[in-house]
């Protein structure tokens, strides 16, 4: 653990994402407080310490009220999505403190723009994953001052060839045959119906070929629904929490992440923090977290022709998906392990409390 003498209030909702959340469990201090603005989501890796606060009418504003006392606590007040930013602004306003949002993407146009405005307003800092999005939110006109990037953390998995072995069993499945994972949570952007078409076409080529989709998300019904069609369901596994992400990542040959604009780059770290070859649409922010393509195959977005023609490379030539496995850990190693994204974190929350501008923002790779 890295040593901070700040205590920071975290807040989470139902709206919080997957990704958020499995950030906040591996960022969070020991003395840290965690509360949710009504009812908690599930997530399994932050156990039961969340303080549930009343949401009054279902409002976040109302609820920030309620946290006043929580927020008199703490230094300072970090949320984990938009819409639980606004009990933050609230429980901050009545404490002095202004919070800070992380998001695990930037949102779609409009939501931006009512963003960047509050920005503007010194309304709360936000913390995103990449430069590049840090970039693009200041093209937008919001303030230097109150953008801040905070890369995803992602561990190395412990015990992977026992992971895999065992999730291969849970599954039915022998380690001949050949898993492709798509890990991000599925929301409507994340390209899962995409991955469920590139099977479609592998399995026309290739009869050892699966395909793992281990998360929940909005988008989950649709998705069970398009994998149907392809004619090669029965090869398909929708699991949902029953597999947590590790053992997912220690069970399969290659990951897939073929989203139609950013998002999952938290869950993409976290892949190549495993050393698994990736496939991935070349959006801005996926490109620059592997490294423009040095640590996996990078393909244009909504194009499953070309996805699977990359999937088939790494399934068909071990040496490529190697060396990629390995270059993508070695960047996850440099730039994303979990005690370097904290220490980050930590300069964002003494910049927040002092008042000062943050210049330790990460380098581009």
């Amino acid at each position: 653990m890295i040593p901070t003498m700040m205590r920071v209030l975290h807040i989470i909702d139902t709206a919080t994402a997957a990704e958020a959340l499995a950030q906040l469990s591996l960022l969070a201090g020991a003395d840290d407080v965690v509360a949710s603005a009504g009812v908690a989501p599930r997530y399994r890796g932050l156990g039961p310490q969340i303080k549930q606060v009343h949401r009054p009418l279902g409002s976040a504003v109302l609820c920030g009220r309620r946290m006043r006392s929580l927020a008199g606590r703490v230094d300072l007040i970090h949320t984990w999505s938009l819409d639980a930013t606004r009990a933050g602004c609230l429980a901050g306003r009545q404490t002095g403190r202004k919070p800070l949002v992380s998001i695990p993407n930037l949102p779609p146009k409009n939501t931006l723009s009512d963003m960047v405005k509050s920005l503007s307003r010194g309304r709360f800092h936000v913390g995103v994953p990449m430069q590049v999005a840090r970039r693009a939110l200041l093209g937008r006109g919001a303030p230097d001052e109150a953008v801040h990037v905070l890369p995803p953390a992602a561990e190395l998995i412990d015990n992977k060839d026992e992971r895999r072995l065992r999730t291969r069993r849970h599954l039915g499945l022998s380690d001949a045959e050949r898993l492709i994972v798509a890990p991000a949570e599925m929301t409507p952007a994340a390209g899962h119906k995409i991955a469920s078409w590139v099977h479609g076409i592998l399995r026309q080529i290739l009869s050892d070929v699966r395909l793992l989709l281990p998360g929940g998300g909005p988008a989950r019904a649709g998705v069970k629904s398009f994998a149907a069609t392809t004619g090669y369901d029965g090869d398909v596994f929708l699991t949902e929490d029953r597999i947590d992400l590790a053992d997912a990542l220690a069970a399969a040959d290659v990951a897939v992440f073929l989203q139609r604009r950013d998002c999952g780059v938290s869950t993409l770290a976290a892949a190549m923090a495993a050393g698994l070859p990736i496939v991935c649409s070349a959006t801005p922010e996926a490109t620059q977290c592997v490294a423009d393509g040095r640590a996996a195959l990078l393909v244009p977005p909504g194009n499953p022709h070309a996805a699977a023609t990359a999937v088939l490379r790494l399934l068909e030539e071990p040496d490529l998906a190697k060396r990629l496995g390995r270059a993508a850990q070695q960047q996850a190693q440099r730039f994303f392990s979990p005690d370097a994204c904290r220490r980050k974190l930590h300069r964002i929350y003494a910049v927040l409390t002092a008042g000062l501008t943050d210049k330790t923002d990460a380098p581009d790779h």
